[in-house]
């Protein structure tokens, strides 16, 4: 076999070793104090939480690898001690559940929303499909309950 032909055959099975490389995803979570400034809402870093205080988790999902991933559901546990609000979590829709078994669409606003937030236990996300090299964000706001 000519040097090219081995050259060609190199190249050839390389490429489809490329092209059906596993998806590969990396994540990971941030938690951040929320502050409400004259520049309008801003996330800064927090290193100690006081009752009362508003906390960011934002989790960032990304596929390293070199295929799609399908049907990517992620999901943010709402944190013991601390209470889910509806303060733009994103992206919309998102689930929520009281059992971080059984997931549900957050209802629209309502005066009754506090009773029905409190309960929450996890959040829910249908990402869908996550391309090569793509990357998801996804976000929820809890306060930080009073001591009992």
């Amino acid at each position: 076999m000519s040097k090219i032909a081995w050259l060609f055959l190199f190249f050839s099975i390389s490429g489809v070793a490329l092209a059906s490389s596993p998806p590969v995803l990396s994540s990971y979570l941030t938690l951040g104090l929320v502050e409400q400034g004259p520049d309008g809402t801003k996330i800064v870093p927090v290193k100690v939480l006081k009752p009362g205080e508003v906390i960011a988790y934002t989790a960032t999902y990304e596929n390293k690898g070199g295929s799609a991933i399908d049907g990517l559901v992620v999901k943010i546990p709402v944190p013991a001690g601390t209470t889910y609000v509806r303060m733009g979590t994103s992206p919309q829709p998102a689930e929520a559940s009281n059992d971080n078994v059984h997931f549900a669409p957050i209802p629209p606003p309502s005066k009754d929303d506090a009773s029905i937030f409190s309960h929450y236990r996890a959040i829910e996300w249908n990402i869908g499909n996550l391309t090569p090299g793509q990357k998801r964000v996804v976000r929820i706001y809890v306060t930080v309950d009073k001591a009992s």
